[in-house]
Parts: structure tokens; C-alpha cells; sequence
């Protein structure tokens, strides 16, 4: 099963079992890959010359042109996927540590230390890089020394990785809770309650969160106030979201799904005949999602296509695969 692809208009980039892969972005020709043997990869995280990717122990820097390895930091500890952000890399461990190394050498600059697994958002706020523990407790952390500025108990174990913006950090719990904390302080700002658990990390864009829950349903919610501005329900589980222009984007088992952000009103609904493993990710007019088959696939977005055009595109897909 892949993972959540890294696309960057040129290759797009994942892992599939022991496999790191780089591919073209149009024509889906390998470009170059990295194996691993018996470790699994995790999603990686773009540089503008530079990928991250963590392996097993293993942190690797790889040029994205060549896949050439830059640089290897070799942990005693699983390591978790990377963020990177000020020239730091960070990097959560099953066994509750988290690095944080130069990302031009790959230098351990200082470890923090939670009691269970721990996991580092999708993005920092100023200086204070968010992460959430297997333990349910969620903590901002000083990128420059790795102090502990706060920290904050969820309401039941987190199941998501926390989205950061507009000051605010948001994840989702196991007993169907989105909350969204001050970035600065680690203050319960505001909690929504859902009818089922939340897995998906969600997105925040112009001062709206979204965010996918088990009940089927996607919120999108004020980031203000954390009250409801509109819900639409899919046919199944709703993934993470993603946002491009005024849509939004995200899949659910065997579719994918492109919904307004400003009527809410679904636009097309794409097919696809078999479960989906990813959350979508768009670069352009391309849309790429992985399935639990160890397939990669690419959408290419249209203006016109709505159900009924995506299922002549998908049999056509289909006689020609």
C-alpha cells in the first residue's frame, strides 16, 4: 500500500513497502527508487531541492533530481515521517522521542521525550513545532532548543496529526472530537463534536477548518469560533482533505470526490472501482491518490467531468490498464 504521495509538478514521490519511489509526474515513468530491505517507508517531505524520508532507524536526505543520498542519520529508535521547516528536520519515534537535526548535515541538535509514540504536525507556528503522543497529549515544542512551552491532555487518545493555521493547532480525537488549540499556548480555543471517531488530519484555508470523520461526513467549521459553516456526507468514510482554488478535494473507499468550498455542492465524483489506501494530493490539474493494491494513480482534473463523464473516463481507463 503506498503512502500519502509528495508531488512537486515535476516527479510525484512515495513508499511502497521496502520501496522509495520516484516518479514522473505526467507520464508515471520510475525515475529512480531506494529500497530499504524490510523496512517500510513513510510519507516523505519536500525540500526545494531536497526530500526527507525516514525508513526504519533510518533518516535519509535525498537529492529529488538524482535520488542521490545527501546525508543518513541512523537513530537507535523507529523513526516516524519528517517535517521540515527553519533548516530543522524533525522526526517522532515510536518509543517517544522526538530529533531534531540539521537539514543540511543531518546533526542531532536536541531530542525531546514523550512517555509513548509521538508524532510531529504537518506544519510549525513561529518557533513552536506542535507534535502529539500516542498517550493523548498533545505538546508545543521550541524549535531552537527543544523546550516544552506547553502542553495539552485531549479529551481521548488524538487520531490524527494536527493541522497548523491562523494560530491555531487542530487535530482530531477517537471520541469523535476536532479541537483546535492557540498555537501560541496551547489553550483549548474551541472542540466540535462529530458522530463518529476522527482519523483524518484536517486542513485549514481561509479561515475555515476541514476536516473528514468516520460518521462520513466532511466539516468545515469557522476557526474562529469552531461553529459548523456546512457538513456534506459521502459514501463512506471520508479521508483527509485538500484544498486547490475554491475546491476541495478527498476520497473515500473506491471514489474521489471534489466538492465547493463555497456552496458545498459536490461537483463530480470520480469512480474508481477499487478502495482508495491515500488521501488525494494535487499539483496543477493533476490529482494523484495510491490503493491498497500498491497502485499509484493520476487524475487529470477537467472542468466538465461529473459522475457520469468519470465513468466513461473510468472504463476507458480500465479496457486501456
Amino acid at each position: 500500500m503506498p503512502t500519502v504521495p509528495a508531488a512537486d509538478g515535476k516527479k510525484i514521490y512515495f513508499g511502497s513497502g521496502q520501496t522509495l519511489y520516484a516518479i514522473d509526474a505526467v507520464s508515471g515513468q520510475v525515475s529512480w527508487r531506494k529500497r530499504n530491505p524490510q523496512k517500510s517507508w513513510y510519507p516523505v517531505f519536500l525540500g526545494n531541492k531536497t526530500l526527507y524520508a525516514s525508513s526504519g532507524k533510518n533518516m535519509f536526505a535525498i537529492e529529488k533530481r538524482s535520488g542521490r543520498i545527501l546525508w543518513t542519520f541512523r537513530s537507535d529508535k523507529h523513526l516516524t515521517a519528517p517535517l521540515c521547516c527553519n533548516s530543522l528536520v524533525f522526526a517522532g519515534t515510536l518509543e517517544g522521542t522526538l530529533y531534531a537535526l540539521d537539514c543540511q548535515s543531518g546533526k542531532k541538535l536536541w531530542t525531546f521525550n514523550a512517555a509513548r509514540r509521538i508524532d510531529v504536525a504537518t506544519g510549525t507556528w513561529k518557533d513552536i513545532v506542535p507534535a502529539v503522543s500516542e498517550e493523548g497529549v498533545a505538546y508545543g515544542i521550541r524549535s531552537t532548543d527543544g523546550e516544552c512551552t506547553w502542553h495539552f491532555r485531549a479529551p481521548g487518545k488524538i487520531g490524527s496529526l494536527p493541522a497548523v493555521g491562523e494560530g491555531l493547532v487542530v487535530f482530531g480525537t477517537e471520541n469523535h472530537k476536532i479541537c483546535a488549540l492557540l498555537a501560541n499556548s496551547g489553550q483549548l480555543f474551541w472542540e466540535f463534536t462529530t458522530k463518529g471517531r476522527v482519523y483524518a488530519t484536517p486542513c485549514i484555508s481561509d479561515n475555515i477548518v476541514y476536516c473528514g470523520s468516520r460518521d462520513r461526513h466532511l466539516y468545515a467549521l469557522d476557526a474562529e469560533t469552531g461553529k459548523e459553516v456546512w457538513r456534506f456526507k459521502a459514501l463512506g468514510y471520508v479521508s483527509s482533505p485538500t484544498i486547490q482554488g475554491k475546491m476541495v478535494y478527498f476520497s473515500t473507499p473506491g471514489r474521489i470526490y471534489s466538492v465547493s468550498a463555497e456552496d458545498h455542492k459536490m461537483r463530480w465524483c470520480f469512480p474508481l472501482g477499487f478502495p482508495v489506501a491515500t488521501p488525494p494530493v494535487l499539483h496543477g490539474r493533476f490529482l494523484y491518490t495510491g490503493t491498497v493494491e500498491g497502485q499509484m494513480l493520476c487524475l487529470r482534473l477537467t472542468e466538465n467531468l461529473n459522475e457520469q463523464t468519470a465513468a466513461i473516463v473510468l472504463k476507458k481507463f480500465l479496457k486501456d490498464y
